[in-house]
């Protein structure tokens, strides 16, 4: 037998990601993996959102080692996205967190487990603003130059979080000033 081609020796051997102990055919399928937690429905800016992920093998079987690839982004629709700080348990679960900065009634929660997303991703969500910071906050209006001793002057305050986001406030809810 001849020697192998030069492109044949370089050529790697490509194994499933990631390997099963004991050396078994079955490995984590993002299809069958699930996430649960507050960060999956959104949050509100500056407060920090958690995913937690289960990973299960093509056979349902929760998986009892760590070494995937689990990815959670938010991503608030004509804002930014945020990917989450993921913590390998290495039991089969990972512990996702992400922070978000930007208020959108839209957004959606993406997660996949090495490269395949999990069933529902990506998941609706919704950013609320953080609370007031005055620091951000507007303050406009011809009561702010001009006034005449005796009359009501008027202004308007804008208020806003810590990243910019306007607050907007319902049901009852207010900054008192």
């Amino acid at each position: 037998m001849g020697a192998a081609s030069d492109d044949e020796a370089r050529t790697p051997t490509l194994t499933p990601y990631p390997k099963r102990k004991g050396g078994g055919q079955f490995v984590t399928s993002g299809s069958h993996s699930i996430a649960a937690g507050n960060g999956l429905s959104g949050g509100a800016a500056g407060v920090a959102a958690v995913v937690s992920v289960r990973c299960r093998d093509s056979r349902n079987e929760p998986r009892t080692v760590g070494g995937d690839v689990v990815l959670v982004t938010m991503t608030a629709e004509g804002g930014p996205s945020t990917d989450a700080h993921v913590i390998d348990n290495a039991d089969g679960t990972y512990t996702c967190t992400y922070l978000p900065t930007f208020a959108s009634a839209n957004c959606k929660v993406s997660v996949t487990v090495n490269g395949t997303r999990l069933v529902g991703s990506p998941f609706p969500a919704q950013v609320v603003p953080g609370r007031t910071d005055a620091r951000q906050s507007e303050v406009f209006g011809h009561g702010l130059n001009d006034g005449v001793a005796g009359q009501p002057n008027r202004f308007t305050i804008q208020t806003k979080d810590p990243f910019g986001n306007r607050c907007v406030y319902g049901d009852g809810q207010k900054d008192n000033f």
